[in-house]
């Protein structure tokens, strides 16, 4: 019979590789002011992928068949085998204003992921887009999350775009005491007039 000490049970644990189960890719589009920004990090287990070669990619969105692509570099490693929406938005390819992190995105109307060229499975991944001068409406986008899945067991994984919807805009204290005013005159009115209108029919 083997045996071994605790410390070298709990050595053994903590040599073995953690599975990549638990990657997932999450990007979120909100709006900034007059732009459209959004953001993404995670990663992605690519074991249950299949490469389809080599591709020529740009930074963008596309609502009307779910592109949502950062590529700098120019080129990136395209990928089949995802489940999910084909569209989120009626809009056209809008460029991106600016681009930064690494060659990431999908493209849900083709079930199509994109990564870094040489991506290894399970490598953290981050990047940013820009849109200048424009909205989320603008931009034929839908707010709403947006799910990709692929895989099963410890190689299932995800890639979320989670599309923000604009915040309502919160009316100024200065300009609720305005509509309150307003309101009170109204109303001051209102009963001036019923109380006229009563004395003129008490006088008949």
């Amino acid at each position: 019979m083997i045996r071994i000490s605790f410390a070298a049970f709990v050595l053994l644990c903590l040599a073995v590789p953690e599975s990549p189960a638990d990657a997932a890719f999450t990007f979120t589009l909100s709006q900034d002011g007059d732009n459209v920004v959004g953001s993404g990090s995670g990663s992605i287990d690519t074991f249950e992928l299949i490469v389809t070669g080599p591709g020529s990619c740009g930074s963008g969105v596309t609502g009307d068949d779910a592109t949502e692509v950062s590529c700098s570099s120019g080129t990136d490693t395209l990928w089949q085998g995802t489940s999910g929406p084909v569209s989120f938005g009626s809009g056209a390819f809008v460029p991106a204003s600016s681009a930064t992190g690494d060659d990431v995105g999908i493209v849900g109307g083709v079930a199509e992921l994109e990564t870094p060229e040489g991506y290894v499975s399970g490598s953290a991944l981050s990047d940013t887009l820009t849109f200048d001068n424009t909205t989320i409406s603008a931009l034929g986008l839908t707010p709403g999350t947006y799910t990709y899945t692929w895989g099963a067991g410890a190689d299932a994984d995800s890639y979320t775009v989670d599309i923000e919807a604009p915040a309502t805009a919160v009316p100024e204290p200065g300009s609720l005491a305005l509509l309150g005013s307003a309101l009170a005159l109204l109303a001051s009115r209102r009963r001036r007039g019923r109380t006229a209108r009563g004395e003129l029919t008490a006088m008949a």
